[in-house]
């Protein structure tokens, strides 16, 4: 069996999400219908980007291994690549970057 690579089109990102959490930090178990409605996920392939209206290139803000949030429960279309689970969708599915911040010395 031969690995498939996906390379998005257009203004199409490729995404693996993070598994959401079933169960609170007191083990209660959740039901699908509560978990949170934003998906954390990894950019896995980026597309080149969209013509605008005046017929340029906008390129896309995210870039390969970034953490996102991804808005709504119908954003994308779930597929399956070598086993995996993961999300196409546009880029304006994406509602944040997720960042780390630095630590910060205190003197």
């Amino acid at each position: 069996m031969t690995n498939e690579i996906i390379e998005p089109i257009g203004d199409y990102i490729l995404v693996r999400p993070f598994d959401s959490a079933k169960e609170t930090k007191g083990g209660i178990q959740l039901p699908d219908s509560h978990k949170d409605p934003q998906l954390r996920a990894e950019v896995i392939s980026v597309g080149p980007g969209r013509m605008n209206e005046f017929g340029s290139e906008s390129k896309p803000t995210v870039k390969k291994g970034d953490i996102v949030l991804i808005g709504g429960r119908q954003s994308g279309d779930l597929i399956e690549i070598n086993g995996v689970k993961h999300i196409l969708l546009k880029e304006d599915s994406i509602v944040a970057l997720v960042k780390k911040e630095s630590p910060v010395s205190l003197p």
